[in-house]
């Protein structure tokens, strides 16, 4: 469980930073500059998933999709992405593939935030899904919403200063968008991209995808097994007889599973670095 009250990084020493908790600068998110939106991103908290995000982070997997279209599908192949974050890690797959792909879905429940910027641009993010205020500046700190049962007394600290109204404050609401820069520009000239807000267990409106790739979402921190089967469940149902599901766990190493969708479930395909850590669950469901 990550600390609720953390320093803005730009106010510690690079020497001190692994042993500080600390924060990007929520507040340039209003108008970031590109090489440093996935650093601010990182550091959004939507109920209870981090938004953490970076360039090269899914390298193993993306050269075995590339694979995958190119030899299974004749490159005609529809892929979605779910968990996007803010889509960095989606563009840099696109651009492996090239040409060699149908449709790309870049999926996520959260592709933007409403916040809330006061006359000293200090930034306050209300969560939609709770209504609550989940993330708040000042002009040392930021301050997250947190468990109350986690870092006590920090987290009595942080959430009764989240808990605060801005009723007497003057604040500009703004709706801001989580998606890198490059992710829409790449949308808006390629007709064969989108951006759906999505869940995972949403039904899928379109045509079922050649592969889906899941990325850092399915894990036991955010789901119990019960929800993970669910999860997947929902994902055999969106893929086609024959297409692969692709799940990336990246900690201390990127972890892949790579998974064939059958008639009535899903056979291990290929793994690296051990694998996924719910291969079990993946490879015992059954549909019906």
């Amino acid at each position: 469980m990550r600390c609720p009250v953390k320093l803005k990084r730009k106010f510690v020493p690079s020497l001190l930073q692994s042993f500080v908790p600390t924060a990007p600068d929520i507040e340039k998110l209003v108008d970031p500059r590109s090489e440093e939106f996935s650093s601010i991103v990182s550091g959004i908290k939507i109920s209870d998933c981090w938004r953490t995000t970076s360039r090269h982070r899914h390298m193993l997997a993306d050269e075995l999709i590339v694979d995958c279209s190119r030899n299974l599908y004749d490159s005609k192949a529809a892929i979605a992405d779910f968990g996007v974050s803010d889509g960095v890690t989606s563009v840099q797959l696109i651009m492996q593939l090239g040409c060699d792909f149908s449709r790309f879905f870049m999926v996520d429940s959260n592709l933007d935030v409403l916040c809330f910027v006061d006359h000293a641009g200090r930034i306050t993010v209300q969560d939609e899904h709770s209504e609550q205020f989940s993330i708040r500046t000042s002009r040392f700190f930021v301050v997250y919403r947190n468990a109350p049962e986690s870092w006590f007394p920090f987290t009595w600290i942080s959430n009764w200063y989240l808990s605060r109204s801005l009723e007497n404050e003057r604040s500009m609401r703004m709706r801001i968008s989580l998606l890198h820069p490059e992710a829409r520009e790449l949308i808006e000239c390629d007709s064969r991209v989108t951006a759906e807000r999505l869940d995972i267990l949403t039904p899928w409106p379109f045509l079922r995808v050649n592969i889906a790739k899941v990325a850092n979402v399915l894990n036991r921190t955010y789901y119990s097994e019960s929800a993970i089967s669910n999860c997947i469940e929902s994902l055999w149902a969106k893929i086609l007889v024959g297409g692969r599901l692709v799940i990336v766990e990246n900690r201390s190493v990127e972890k892949v599973g790579v998974y064939v969708r059958t008639q009535s479930g899903f056979s291990l395909d290929v793994e690296m670095n051990g694998g996924s850590e719910i291969d079990a669950i993946v490879r015992e469901y059954q549909s019906g």
